[in-house]
């Protein structure tokens, strides 16, 4: 039983749509889990998450669903959460077996089924709301976290959008400030997308941005909601950096499902291919110049994409099997990244984690948050567009990057460092926002259930 009262700590809700055993997700939790416990005496967590089990199981914290739809319930004692993953359950419901109306008999029920399952999905949406309510009575501060919170690609209006609007609707009629911290944006298209969202921003206590660009396309005309901008929250990971050599070895690449159409929701199968293509090819380059190549996952779409590569390379007879790694969580990936002289990330984490693992990175990029890190870093030729990829392109910048090793040390360090202190100046403000909240209100109870 989690508890809100002075004797057991301030009790703060970070929200996110983790949970799916991304690690660049799982990453952000886990850094705002630590910034959290330095910065607030005595605080009580408790994660909500597409998948309460799996983020009680990780990161030791109760947990609570952050939609109807999550893969398991709320988590109150998470000692009691096995140590293996919780396999994901269905998302919808099986069809009913037995026999089936047809005809006319089949033209009249079909509807009314309709009819039924939109009643019965509304009842329970509903009922839904009532459980968010009552849980945001009974902490803190919910806290919004890192990545891109608003878009519409996956899921469209009733996905995220949806459930950023209703978590900040609730809290604040419970009396419950919202901060929306170090958050993405985009792409954000739809009308009712671009509402909702923007209304929940309305309503929230505290906004920060990640960059500059994901605050401009929130702002619109209007520019209501300026806000801060401060550094992604994975840069407040500390993990250990590990020994780093004068010249570049080894060579870890983290393809990704870009254009995948079992995957991305715009879809494009060409691109996809001449991506896979492209990475592969460059993967054989980079071995007959004598580097040892290894890929590797942050995500299960990555797996799907490795798959593809390493077949393509079985088929081009390019010598030996490539070792690929699928980490299960980001104390796993730290190692896998340690092991590297450096990376070609195309995820976003995988850029970010990989500067905070202290290694040179050339990122594939295919949004313009990838640039803006690398830019700020020092290192802005040392990334390419997915559109303007190339094998000798990439080749080229590769060994660009690797020629300027160690002294690309110090640019990184210093980089990473002072996001750091920038993320550190944020969680006084975070701390500030809970202690206004604790001396104007009460202590009830809190049950993440």
């Amino acid at each position: 039983m989690v508890a809100k009262n002075r004797e057991r700590g301030p009790v703060i809700a970070v929200l996110g749509h983790y949970g799916n055993r991304n690690l660049g997700d799982e990453s952000i939790i886990a850094a705002t889990l630590a910034g959290l416990r330095q910065a607030v005496p005595d605080v009580v967590p408790i994660a909500v998450s597409m998948d309460p089990a799996d983020s009680a199981r990780r990161h030791g914290v109760a947990a609570f669903p952050v939609r109807l739809a999550a893969r398991s319930d709320a988590v109150e004692d998470p000692s009691m959460q096995s140590a293996e993953p919780v396999p994901p359950t269905e998302w919808a419901a099986q069809g009913a077996s037995g026999p089936r109306p047809n005809g006319a008999v089949a033209r009249t029920v079909r509807p009314l089924r309709g009819i039924a399952r939109r009643l019965r999905g509304i009842s329970r949406e509903c009922a839904f709301l009532l459980r968010v309510w009552r849980f945001a009575r009974r902490v803190d501060l919910v806290m919004v976290t890192g990545s891109n919170q608003f878009l519409d690609h996956f899921g469209g209006a009733s996905g995220f959008p949806w459930t950023l609007f209703k978590w900040t609707l609730m809290s604040r009629l419970a009396g419950t400030p919202v901060a929306f911290v170090s958050v993405g944006a985009g792409p954000l298209t739809g009308r009712m997308s671009r509402l909702l969202s923007r209304s929940a921003l309305r309503l929230a206590a505290y906004v920060s941005w990640r960059d500059a660009a994901s605050r401009e396309l929130m702002e619109g005309k209007r520019r209501k909601w300026r806000g801060y901008i401060y550094p992604d929250l994975a840069f407040n990971l500390r993990p250990d950096v590990g020994m780093r050599g004068d010249t570049v070895r080894t060579i870890g690449i983290n393809p990704m499902p870009v254009y995948d159409p079992r995957y991305w929701p715009n879809a494009d199968a060409e691109r996809y291919s001449r991506y896979v293509a492209i990475v592969t090819e460059t993967v054989a380059r980079l071995r007959s110049d004598g580097h040892s190549v290894f890929l590797y996952a942050m995500q299960p779409g990555d797996e799907r994409v490795i798959e593809d590569i390493s077949a393509a390379l079985r088929e081009t007879g390019a010598g030996d099997a490539v070792p690929t790694y699928a980490p299960a969580s980001v104390d796993e990936l730290f190692g896998i990244l340690r092991s590297a002289d450096l990376l070609v990330p195309t995820r976003f984490h995988g850029t970010v984690l990989g500067l905070t693992c202290g290694r040179p990175v050339f990122a594939l990029c295919y949004q313009g948050k990838t640039a803006d890190v690398m830019e700020a870093t020092g290192l802005p030729e040392a990334l390419l567009a997915l559109d303007d990829m190339t094998v000798d392109r990439l080749i080229a910048g590769v060994r660009a990057l690797a020629g300027q090793v160690p002294a690309v040390y110090r640019l990184i360090d210093d980089a990473v460092e002072g996001r750091r202190r920038e993320l550190d100046e944020q969680y006084v403000r975070i701390a500030r926002l809970v202690d206004q909240r604790r001396h104007h209100v009460g202590e009830p109870e809190a049950n993440p259930s």
